[in-house]
């Protein structure tokens, strides 16, 4: 026994979650018909619930659906393919100028379904990925006469393929800013210095390793790579960073020649830097800050050994960046500050005691409540805890606020990154 033959045509265009127009239209191209039952195979409450899910998927800038069912008499198993180009179109126009409307057509007398995309510049829906979505969703329950079940889960199917699809289409090549260069000694360093870490909402564990400002995550480029000793440079091809404010950033890139399994797209060139989901984000105002702090951290990490520490130093201060601001602020007065035994001094004049933990680089400072620097965070018990970064090669000293220590529980913070400069 035949069972529905099953005919796919995929053109499609490219999708804009935000449709350009006005409220009380979209509310009207909201509530429109989006189900034509001319084979009455649907009951009306089912009806509705396709309507529902539809519209769902429209609002939500994902893609415009209409179902359609035809019988024997609007034409036949011959012309059913034409028929469905040159007369259903128009039943799911799309979003404004975009051009995203499906038509899902199903005729049980003629055995026959035809799911007819859009036209425009490019592909999101694979031919195989359609296929496999109807053999899945739709046929099994269309075999036993549940048309309803069939369609509902093909259509949800359908709206979460396209969604997936989409995503994976945004990233934008950020090779000008995060240069190649930078990403693979990035991935050198957290490599040699970094350990296996599980990343939530991510399959396997990730190299990872926790800069002042940020944790750094490497991901294999092999589904079975997930053994750290076991991999090559050019076997991480992904780079999550997570800052401190649970911001997340997420960047790819691939050697030339290296086939990756999991986020390679057709579009990408080898040898350049991709920055997936930005959003709203702004790599030079949100990204680059980090990623030039983690590059002070990484020289200071490889400086020359037996260097002086920063202690040994006098500094003034000359820039602040700002977190909230995002943007870098010179001082107006230039204190000076200085280390001497485990007295800090500011302009000269003890203003508190110090002392340091080397292998953690986190520096407390305890001052006197009439000698408080205004860069200071709030206090626990008297103590201000900062993460101290000294590089030698570019003789500068930054001090970066905790949110956090072992011993005490989360504060609040009031305060920027610090930079000072090594005095003649």
């Amino acid at each position: 026994m035949r069972y529905l033959t099953i005919l796919f045509l995929f053109f499609w265009g490219s999708l804009d979650l935000q449709a350009q127009q006005s409220s009380e239209k979209r509310k009207y191209i909201v509530e429109r018909q989006r189900v034509f039952d001319n084979e009455k195979i649907f009951k009306e409450h089912e009806i509705r619930t396709f309507e529902k899910t539809i519209a769902d998927g429209w609002t939500k800038g994902i893609v415009d659906i209409a179902i359609i069912t035809v019988n024997d008499k609007e034409t036949n198993r011959d012309n059913f393919d034409q028929y469905v180009r040159d007369k259903l179109l128009a039943y799911a126009p799309g979003m404004p100028d975009k051009n995203n409307g499906i038509v899902i057509v199903i005729s049980k007398s003629l055995r026959k379904m035809r799911i007819q995309n859009g036209y425009g510049p490019g592909y999101v829906l694979s031919h195989d990925l359609a296929k496999k979505l109807i053999e899945e969703d739709f046929i099994p329950q269309f075999k036993q006469g549940n048309y309803f079940e069939g369609t509902s889960n093909g259509v949800k199917s359908v709206i979460r393929a396209v969604e997936k699809a989409m995503r994976e289409l945004d990233f934008e090549n950020v090779s000008s800013i995060f240069s190649p260069d930078m990403f693979k000694k990035i991935r050198e360093f957290v490599q040699s210095n970094g350990d296996s870490k599980s990343l939530r909402d991510t399959v396997g564990s990730f190299l990872s390793y926790r800069f002042a400002l940020a944790d750094i995550f490497l991901g294999p480029a092999k589904k079975n790579a997930f053994v750290s000793n076991a991999n090559g440079e050019k076997d991480y091809y992904e780079m999550i960073i997570r800052d401190y404010k649970g911001g997340q950033y997420q960047f790819v890139y691939f050697d030339r020649g290296v086939q990756g399994d999991r986020l390679k797209h057709k579009s990408m060139r080898d040898e350049s830097v991709y920055w997936w989901h930005s959003a709203e984000k702004f790599i030079s105002h949100d990204v680059w800050p980090i990623l030039d702090q983690i590059e002070d951290e990484m020289l200071q990490k490889t400086a020359t050994a037996g260097s002086k520490q920063f202690n040994a130093y006098r500094w003034v201060l000359r820039q602040e960046f700002n977190a909230h601001e995002k943007s870098d602020i010179d001082t107006e007065e230039n204190p000076m500050m200085a280390f001497e035994g485990n007295n800090l001094l500011m302009d000269g004049k003890v203003a508190g005691t110090f002392k340091k933990d080397s292998n953690k680089q986190i520096l407390t400072l305890n001052l006197g409540t009439e000698h408080i620097p205004a860069f200071a965070i709030y206090p626990i018990e008297g103590n201000y805890y900062y993460r101290y970064i000294f590089n030698m090669e570019k003789r500068k000293l930054y001090l970066i606020p905790l949110d956090e220590n072992e011993e005490n529980e989360m504060i609040n913070i009031e305060g920027n990154t610090l930079l000072f400069e090594m005095t003649q």
